[in-house]
């Protein structure tokens, strides 16, 4: 019928979006849109699927937006089982919100993708209350020490620092001076922490692919030390990087992590790395004599991929 889509579809593009993958999720949202599915009804879809994921939970016979004999139910059930009642509360929330969003928007497809985005960047985030736990255990254990005040002006020397962990979500600026690393992190069984290429590539092998994206795109590294990292964020960073990443290093590695944050400063992102290197790389072949000459020969012509041949193709007879 026009303005519906497949439940199971629905039901995929719900996976996608709790699970991180949100390119493949805006993917599946325009696959579904083009196909003539209505945004509000999409909207309303997913609001089903979490009301129902979340009777799953409370009662696994429940019955509802599908089937109980149907694949998509079974899937429906292995998704429940693996998401928690404080996350699956908060996406109704916010799917809710987006569902206002979406009926009063002048284009109503992207603001159902903004909705999307929200909530897959949300959807591995501590809950509120174990937040709010975890700050004011954090005060009761940590004994408090006199202030006094000064009239001279606060160092300019100073980042905001956000400690993995149990206060993973405070940060406040402080001099550099009262900033201690943690002792030295690495993966259990892994590689030590050296680079941030190695903290990505940890992020890949974790499945945490949004946080990948992030750190590859939004981090101009200052410093990275064991146990402690300092990184300008791009413009384009969200504000919660530096908690979600405290927070993650600290699972990963089982060690507190010291995050903070600087004004100035740092490399290129990993990103911008990749692109200056695939650029220099283009360069130097372009100025190979035969490159060149094609290049004179046939005007407009431009390259538009350099491979090894002894590291990015398959051996076969022609090239072993």
């Amino acid at each position: 019928m026009l303005g519906l889509a497949d439940r199971g579809r629905i039901l995929d593009l719900f996976e996608k979006t709790m699970r991180g993958d949100i390119a493949a999720a805006l993917a599946d949202l325009s696959d579904i849109y083009h196909g003539g599915a209505d945004p509000l009804v999409v909207m309303q879809d997913l609001l089903e699927i979490t009301h129902f994921l979340t009777r799953l939970k409370i009662a696994p016979d429940a019955q509802g937006f599908f089937d109980g004999g149907s694949g998509e139910a079974q899937r429906a059930a292995s998704i429940a089982a693996e998401l928690p009642i404080s996350v699956l509360t908060r996406a109704w929330q916010m799917l809710l919100k987006g569902l206002f969003e979406v009926r009063d928007a002048t284009r109503p497809v992207a603001a159902a993708e903004m909705a999307l985005v929200r909530l897959s960047y949300a959807a591995d985030l501590p809950p509120t209350d174990k937040l709010v736990r975890d700050v004011l255990e954090q005060d009761r254990s940590t004994p408090s020490a006199p202030t006094t005040r000064s009239s001279t002006r606060a160092p300019q020397s100073t980042s905001a620092m956000v400690r993995g962990g149990a206060d993973a979500a405070s940060a406040q600026v402080l001099p550099r001076a009262e900033i201690q690393a943690s002792p030295h992190a690495q993966v259990p069984g892994g590689p030590p922490l050296n680079t941030l290429a190695d903290i990505a590539a940890l992020a890949a092998a974790k499945s945490a692919s949004v946080l990948k994206v992030q750190i590859e795109n939004h981090i101009h590294l200052v410093r990275l030390e064991p146990g402690q990292i300092e990184f300008r964020p791009a413009i384009a960073a969200p504000r919660t990087l530096a908690g979600d990443l405290a927070q993650k290093l600290k699972e990963w590695t089982g060690v507190r992590w010291v995050v903070t944050l600087a004004r100035e400063g740092g490399e290129p992102t990993l990103a911008e790395q990749k692109k200056a290197a695939r650029e220099k790389k283009l360069e130097q072949v372009a100025q190979a004599p035969m490159v060149r000459a094609v290049l004179d020969r046939f005007p407009g012509a431009e390259i538009v991929a350099v491979r090894d041949r002894d590291t990015d193709m398959p051996p076969t007879d022609e090239n072993v």
